[in-house]
């Protein structure tokens, strides 16, 4: 196959996921600020679950918007798709933004906050695995490990500079319940500019354009029952790595191993900027040793070394804690990136963005997203708190035994 990237498409592609990813990440990072501002409590512990509700609330609302666009991307086109998922996601970032709290208008203003939040999911539900679709359909198979890490690299920039946004804004001359604002109004700002790229600067994906054997629904849900399956998993497992990164650890060290916020956003930052960077690297090894084997090494460190890195992240001190982080990191980037390009692989084209979108979104709504709030939960439960690491297992035999299915990807 004869496929050249198109650099300006890669780019643009790119950006719009940073653009989307740091509007959905806002919401997160800014958890313990936000929250006593919507959902009052005097209890801290009541609170740290509200907030991780709140974040949660949005992925369980993924499968709908990966049905939906998914089925735009398949029948109508990778483009349209695309362009309509940046600019949606700005909507309920301008009115979160904009939202008075509970102590203004009461129970209206919790409501709404979810009600963004749920919005916010569709979108993410429609732009992650149809951008990724798009793009390493203009890239050589060689290549597609490479440019799958970096695409989930690209989401992860957006969700790091909306953590960095945590400490920029404790340094501005404005109350907290005012500056924590700034953030959602430059998001809503960006998101607009992420439509124009997209619209006015991508061509339709090359293998879109050529296919011409369209099925039933019916037909490719049997067709791909196997695949279905796999990309749950594989949802599940990614969605409890990579949030344990993006949504939660910065809270986890705060409100269970008592760092200070400011250290927690800093360890929280390094982790997701090591996950960062040992993405495309991790994909581009995955062009090397394949796709799938890399994935399911990854699955088994995962369920070996959960309960040891937790650990080291409870001790409190600083040391072990970064090298906590860095190990969760480090797997997280094995694993998801070459994910991409293994999905692609096991989909024929005419249902690649709803076949690989909405199952991978319902691996991630309601088992992997909800981690942060399960794990939250189980400390609670059991009284220990390295009770995450019993989670971060299940998840890894989950993808463990979908990345050893062979027939799978058949």
């Amino acid at each position: 196959m004869d496929i050249k990237i198109n650099k300006k498409i890669l780019y643009i592609t790119l950006l719009g996921n940073i653009l989307e990813f740091y509007n959905l990440g806002l919401c997160g990072f800014f958890a313990l600020t936000i929250t006593p501002l919507f959902f009052p409590s005097n209890d801290p512990f009541a609170l740290m679950i509200s907030g991780m509700g709140v974040f949660a609330a949005g992925f369980l609302m993924r499968p709908f918007g990966a049905m939906i666009f998914g089925y735009i991307g398949d029948k109508f086109g990778r483009k349209i798709s695309l362009s309509s998922t940046v600019l949606l996601m700005a909507v309920p970032t301008f009115l979160i933004a904009i939202l008075p709290t509970y102590a203004q208008v009461g129970i209206i203003a919790p409501i709404i906050l979810m009600l963004c939040r749920l919005m916010q999911g569709v979108c993410a539900g429609g732009e992650y695995n149809n951008a990724a679709i798009f793009m390493l359909e203009h890239t050589h198979p060689s290549k597609q490990g490479l440019y799958s890490g970096l695409m989930t690299a690209s989401s992860i920039l957006g969700f790091f500079l909306s953590s960095s946004m945590v400490l920029l804004v404790a340094h501005l001359p404005l109350s907290s319940a005012l500056s924590w604002r700034i953030p959602f109004l430059l998001g809503t700002f960006i998101g607009i500019i992420g439509f124009y790229l997209r619209r006015s600067n991508i061509l339709e994906s090359p293998v879109f354009e050529k296919k011409n054997n369209d099925i039933s629904l019916k037909e490719n849900l049997k067709l791909n029952k196997g695949n279905i399956l796999c990309v749950i998993a594989v949802g599940w497992l990614a969605g409890t790595l990579s949030l344990s990164l993006v949504g939660y650890m910065a809270s986890y060290l705060t409100a269970i191993v008592q760092l200070s916020r400011y250290q927690s956003s800093f360890i929280s930052s390094l982790g997701l900027m090591i996950y960062m960077l040992f993405l495309p690297v991790m994909g581009g090894l995955s062009d090397k040793v394949g796709h799938r084997k890399l994935m399911q090494i990854a699955s088994g460190l995962t369920l070996l070394l959960s309960y040891p890195l937790f650990a080291l992240l409870t001790t409190g001190s600083l040391p072990f804690v970064i090298a906590g982080e860095v190990g969760l990191a480090l797997l997280a980037s094995m694993f998801l990136g070459p994910m991409h390009a293994y999905m692609l692989s096991i989909f024929p084209v005419q249902f690649r963005c709803r076949g690989i979108s909405t199952s991978f979104s319902v691996g991630i709504a309601f088992l992997g997203g909800t981690a942060p709030l399960i794990s939250t939960l189980l400390i609670q439960q059991l009284g220990f708190n390295e009770a995450p690491a019993l989670y971060f297992a299940l998840s890894a035999v989950a993808g463990l035994i979908a990345m050893s299915c062979e027939d799978f990807s058949n």
